[in-house]
């Protein structure tokens, strides 16, 4: 980590058609953003960053999220539209190497109204929808490859 956090002035307009993408704010600091035109702030975990989140966060966020997104109607078929939930998500970072070696997720939710036999069968329509359709977790365990490039771009403007 850089030893003083500088705010840097210039900026470089991303790609004509980029639906997402970073651009740099500061030392170790970025803002994320989206199609829709939503931003994020992205700094790295250990520097105190107000309102930030890291790579690593982002991404078990994201775990998160789409088991909830994908399995929703599953769920909501069984307790109802107005049902509780919350995922938890936590990861073992690898030994010696650069990355998540595992995520263990746990999704919390009220069955309280559920006899066993039915929880059993939520329980086993939630991981059936969760394998067929959360793009996420399918890609995290998958053989997906990144192609990444370092390209010149135009000069950043002020």
């Amino acid at each position: 980590m850089a030893k003083e956090y500088i705010e840097v002035s210039k900026r470089i307009a991303p790609p004509e058609g980029a639906g997402w993408y970073v651009e740099r704010i500061g030392t170790y600091t970025y803002l994320g953003h989206n199609k829709r035109g939503s931003t994020v702030l992205l700094g790295p975990a250990d520097a105190g960053l107000e309102n930030s989140f890291s790579p690593g966060d982002l991404l078990k966020i994201a775990l998160a999220a789409c088991a909830g997104m994908s399995t929703n109607g599953v769920v909501e078929a069984q307790l109802g539209a107005d049902f509780a939930q919350t995922i938890a998500i936590d990861a073992t970072t690898h030994a010696t190497e650069d990355r998540f070696e595992t995520f263990a997720e746990r999704m919390l939710v009220d069955v309280a109204d559920l006899s066993a036999a039915e929880f059993e069968a939520l329980k086993t329509a939630v991981e059936a929808r969760l394998r067929n359709s959360c793009t996420i977790s399918n890609t995290v365990e998958g053989d997906t490859s990144v192609n990444f490039a370092v390209v010149p771009a135009a000069h950043p403007t002020q």
